[in-house]
């Protein structure tokens, strides 16, 4: 387990010197552009993100995430819940 977890700090060290030789700029303006729509959850604009930054992962050479042939990584989120602050 801390020889994988080790692995996991090494690859990702490594990714950030290659990350640091190249501009975030055209991601970042890109990510938060008006054709995403903000991104939200199920949406075209979410969909054309993920593949977005898949295809920088993959442009890296980075490996998916443990015992995973994807990048993505699923998980439950709840849309329109009305809070009560105490």
């Amino acid at each position: 387990m801390i020889l994988r977890f080790l692995f996991i700090v090494f690859v990702f060290i490594s990714s950030l010197q290659i990350f640091a030789q190249n501009s975030f700029k055209d991601d970042i303006l890109f990510l938060t552009s008006d054709k995403l729509r903000g991104r939200g959850a199920g949406t075209l604009g979410d969909s054309i993100a993920q593949q977005y930054i898949i295809n920088k992962y993959s442009k890296f050479n980075l490996i998916p995430f443990i015992d995973s042939n994807s990048y993505k990584q699923e998980f439950g989120i709840c849309i329109g819940m009305n809070l009560k602050l105490l």
